[in-house]
């Protein structure tokens, strides 16, 4: 009689571990699938995201048909401020081969149609007089194409880029003589710093080097900079705009 009650109660104790071992895996089977539901939830949320948001082409293009647009705004009042037949075709040619480039996804390609896009600018900017001098747009040309040189190794053709950075820097240092003085010499030495990375053929030191006097020249352009305070003044707003745009559309596929 003992025994037998003995044995029910090991039975009864079995089952009941039995009950409970499977209400754990019952709990952990639907823990484990709520995460997975939430794991694709906000797979799909990210999904959507980056849908909405377009692709860094998209954003390319869209910067493009701003580019073009202001371009149709102010080529009148460039043409009659004294442009160039000359510097306008180099505008309208270097801003046709960046639409190619991002219409064909060429990151290099358009990188370089941007930076080119951008020298050319200076030439607008000169006959608009716009605040930001002429000048400044050839100095960051050069850095850019120097940088740029030395990425793909080319030592001969960065070294020449970086040793025209001085004509234009010279020219621009007595245009800009509103400039705070600690960041024009600020923004002298790291151009001058470029030119000897370049001369060690160094790509770590040419890219820490790089890095520093772009962000050097971005406060410079900022500083020389100011907002249009006339109505003759807006066109030349809406050029650097356009200048500015160019530049971005290269720097975001570099």
């Amino acid at each position: 009689s003992q025994g037998q009650g003995q044995g029910q109660g090991q039975s009864q104790g079995q089952g009941q571990g039995q009950g409970q071992s499977q209400g754990q895996g019952q709990g952990q089977g639907q823990s484990q699938g709520q995460g997975q539901g939430q794991g694709q939830g906000q797979g799909q949320n990210t999904s959507q995201t980056a849908t909405q948001q377009g692709s860094p082409w998209q954003v390319e293009t869209t910067s493009l048909q701003n580019i073009h647009r202001n371009w149709n705004s102010l080529e009148p009042d460039a043409v009659t401020a004294g442009l160039s037949v000359g510097a306008r075709d180099n505008f309208e040619m270097y801003l046709d081969e960046l639409t190619k480039a991002v219409s064909q996804q060429k990151m290099e390609d358009s990188f370089l149609a941007a930076i080119s896009l951008y020298d050319s600018f200076g030439e607008i900017a000169k006959v608009l007089k716009m605040p930001l001098p002429s000048d400044f747009f050839k100095v960051k040309y050069q850095t850019m194409a120097a940088l740029v040189e030395a990425s793909r190794k080319d030592w001969k053709l960065a070294e020449s880029h970086a040793n025209t950075i001085d004509t234009h820097w010279n020219q621009l240092r007595l245009q800009a003589k509103s400039a705070d003085p600690k960041l024009m010499d600020r923004t002298e030495f790291s151009l001058h710093d470029i030119q000897q990375a370049i001369k060690s053929q160094s790509l770590e030191l040419v890219a820490f080097k790089g890095e520093i006097a772009m962000s050097n020249l971005k406060q410079l352009e900022e500083a020389l900079s100011k907002p249009a305070k006339s109505q003759g003044q807006s066109s030349g707003s809406q050029g650097q705009q356009s200048g500015g745009q160019g530049q971005q559309s290269g720097s975001q596929n570099q």
